[in-house]
């Protein structure tokens, strides 16, 4: 499960970059308030996540080959950045099967909703 846990969060840096980097380089005042509000968000619950999994487990390390990206913005309206949503969503959603820590569990829940709200966000103009 360790090594799980690992590969999830290194999977939200990669998309918080992803998220920060959109922030940054889109026009429209709208997306970048959405996106802002979301990494701020998504920061502090993965945050909250690692600091509780590593309160009852040993501490998360992260090898060679985990190494943080940054990608270029990518139009919300698009297939690829509906694609990398529901690819953050289904990691969330499968390693709630795979827990049975209910404050884990929480924080899993409060990301999935922080997903949401920035797919709703993201239809404002």
């Amino acid at each position: 499960m360790h090594e799980t846990i690992s590969k999830f969060v290194n999977a939200n840096i990669h998309w918080l970059n992803f998220v920060q980097a959109s922030h940054w380089q889109t026009t429209s005042y709208a997306e970048h308030e959405a996106l802002g509000e979301h990494y701020t968000k998504f920061n502090e619950l993965n945050d909250r996540f690692v600091e509780t999994y590593q309160g009852d487990n040993a501490r998360i390390s992260f090898n060679s080959e985990m190494v943080p990206n940054v990608a270029n913005y990518i139009d919300p309206d698009t297939d690829e950045f509906a694609r990398r949503i529901t690819k953050t969503k289904d990691r969330i959603v499968e390693l709630s099967k795979e827990l049975d820590s209910i404050d884990l569990l929480s924080i899993l829940e409060d990301m999935l909703e922080a997903i949401n709200q920035l797919k709703y966000h993201l239809t404002l103009k």
